[in-house]
């Protein structure tokens, strides 16, 4: 069924953990208790740095032996488990167990389609923010696994190592980013309307 429904989205500007909420999710368009975690998140080099600063070694190392997890040489990625349906490693019937801040950079921007929200003016600045940062944390991601690879160390096996040298360096990745994230505003709260398509009844 089709439903008109008020829909408020509101970007949050903080540098590398930047993220959209969307109050659209609270009440699924996919009528099941999954909607849109599907994916298998990836946490980059950025991702872990950040980690590593807000005190979540323990948390990363108790992951990196996870049997659910794929390691790689920067990069740890929790596998979506199929037991019927796909669902993501960190989904619950709460939602989602990692708060917004802490999930990777899909999971902190992703929209459902529904909502419709790059056809909206006011959302073009965003856009391009999201361009933006994306470009740059490849470009750190990217060096710094070129970097791990030169040394030749890895998460998988040297993981102590790996967390030494994002200690020095994601400080000087989010220094940097600063700047360009504070040409835009902290906070942008915008109000829709959308035809919502649900898939059982509400």
């Amino acid at each position: 069924m089709k439903k008109q429904v008020s829909v408020n989205i509101e970007f949050i500007n903080k540098g590398l953990r930047s993220s959209i909420k969307c109050s659209l999710c609270a009440n699924c368009p996919k009528g099941d208790n999954i909607g849109c975690c599907t994916y298998s998140p990836t946490f980059t080099p950025v991702d872990l740095g950040y980690y590593l600063e807000n005190g979540k070694e323990d948390f990363l190392k108790r992951m990196i032996v996870n049997s659910q997890v794929t390691v790689l040489t920067g990069e740890i990625t929790f596998n979506a488990f199929i037991e019927g349906v796909r669902y993501c490693f960190f989904h619950s019937d709460k939602g989602c167990d990692l708060s917004i801040e802490d999930r990777d950079s899909i999971c902190r921007q992703f929209l459902c389609p529904e909502v419709k929200l790059w056809h909206h003016s006011e959302a073009k600045q965003w856009a391009e923010f999201w361009e933006v940062m994306a470009e740059w944390e490849t470009r750190f991601n990217h060096q710094f696994i070129e970097r791990l690879e030169h040394l030749g160390i890895s998460l998988e096996k040297n993981c102590d190592a790996v967390f030494e040298l994002l200690r020095e360096e994601y400080p000087k990745w989010k220094e940097s980013y600063a700047e360009v994230a504070s040409r835009y505003p902290e906070r942008h709260l915008l109000k829709l309307n959308r035809m919502v398509t649900y898939k059982k009844h509400i």
